[in-house]
């Protein structure tokens, strides 16, 4: 499988040392729809937000180890999300749903050499349910459950004239199983570690999903509730080293269900149910925390919020009954300082006294002269 890292360089129009021609927001950043080329040469045409590529686009890569490979889809944030077609360098291609620079979701791969897979991706793997389908030899064809990119869980086989029916684990059939045969007839068996191997079976998986069922529910009267970090479900078991051998058990006519099918098959499913239930619970538990996460978050917000227009409050009331102070101490300064110096008429009225008085010395120093 072809895969590249992330996309050229950093677009942010902090580092952007490449050229630009296109739309722009109010902040100068590469806003709408724009043609780029990338310091590493790569081209990109499409629709960017806020300096990011975000919408459809189509990114050409030029480096000459990746001739001819590019990616024409959605963008959101400067990462491929959403729906996009990638062409790589040795013609294989992927058509499906992105999620964060990675395939996840519903997808279809063509190989280089022909092979197909059609289902589900998680983190660039196969993962979930899918069809993988062989172009040689003749179009074998495997139609099943995968786990991290390996055949793993219960699938079918299909060969031109039958079909293995039956589990799997990490690419290998290992346990019960049947070959189908258009002869109107069925082989039962079982798929067996070719040497001794102590392999997680299916009962001690039943036991630890169990376990947590129990951790869930509680463990008596005394039980302060589950630990949610401390509970784990139960992953799919290790993988299996080692070739696996086919064990012969009987010969049936179609449709026909052993007595070990029939017990296994019950087991799956009481597995698959318990699974789901564990699950959703767990879910649960998440989604209760979260909220109460969130209105503890909210509560404190709105305190903080009232704490803050209070302080304001108070503040400002401090401010006026200081304003009020200092109004009232600069009238009292006023009203003694008038007190205490003299009035202009006061001053004009003690020099005419004055004035009078030196008239009066001076006519009776006069008469005295005369005498």
């Amino acid at each position: 499988m072809s895969d590249f890292g992330d996309e050229g360089e950093a677009e942010d129009d902090e580092v952007f040392s490449g050229k630009y021609e296109g739309d722009r927001n109010e902040r100068n950043e590469r806003h709408g729809f724009g043609k780029a080329v990338l310091p590493n040469k790569d081209l990109y045409e499409g629709n960017y937000m806020n300096g990011r590529r975000d919408g459809y686009g189509l990114y050409k890569f030029q480096a000459k180890a990746a001739k001819g490979a590019r990616y024409m889809g959605d963008y959101y944030q400067g990462r491929k999300q959403g729906y996009g077609v990638f062409i790589y360098p040795d013609g294989s291609r992927y058509e499906g749903n992105w999620v964060n620079d990675m395939k996840e979701g519903s997808g279809t791969y063509t190989y280089a050499n022909g092979d197909t897979y059609k289902g589900d991706w998680f983190q660039n793997l196969r993962h979930g349910n899918g069809t993988y389908t062989y172009k040689r030899p003749c179009n074998l064809k495997y139609v099943g459950a995968w786990h991290k990119g390996k055949i793993h869980g219960y699938g079918t086989y299909v060969y031109p004239h039958f079909k293995y029916n039956g589990r799997f684990r990490s690419n290998k059939a290992f346990g019960q199983g049947k070959f189908i045969f258009d002869t109107s007839c069925e082989i039962h068996g079982k798929y067996v570690m070719a040497k001794t191997q102590a392999v997680f079976s299916d009962i001690e998986q039943e036991a630890a999903l169990l376990a947590v069922e129990r951790a869930l529910v509680g463990g008596g009267e005394d039980d302060e509730g589950a630990n949610l970090e401390a509970i784990v479900i139960p992953g799919t078991p290790p993988p299996i080293e080692g070739d696996t051998t086919w064990v012969y058990g009987s010969t049936t006519g179609l449709h026909v269900m052993t007595e070990e099918e029939a017990e296994e098959a019950k087991l799956v499913e009481e597995l698959r149910r318990l699974r789901t239930k564990l699950e959703e619970q767990l879910t649960e538990m998440r989604e209760l925390e979260k909220k109460k996460t969130e209105e503890d978050a909210a509560k404190k917000a709105r305190l903080e919020a009232e704490r803050a227009a209070l302080e304001n409050m108070a503040q400002a009331f401090y401010q006026d009954e200081e304003g009020e102070e200092d109004e009232g101490a600069t009238k009292e300064k006023g009203q003694a300082d008038g007190s205490e110096k003299p009035s202009s008429e006061s001053i004009q009225g003690g020099r005419d006294s004055s004035q009078k008085s030196d008239n009066e010395q001076g006519s009776e120093q006069g008469e005295n002269e005369k005498e």
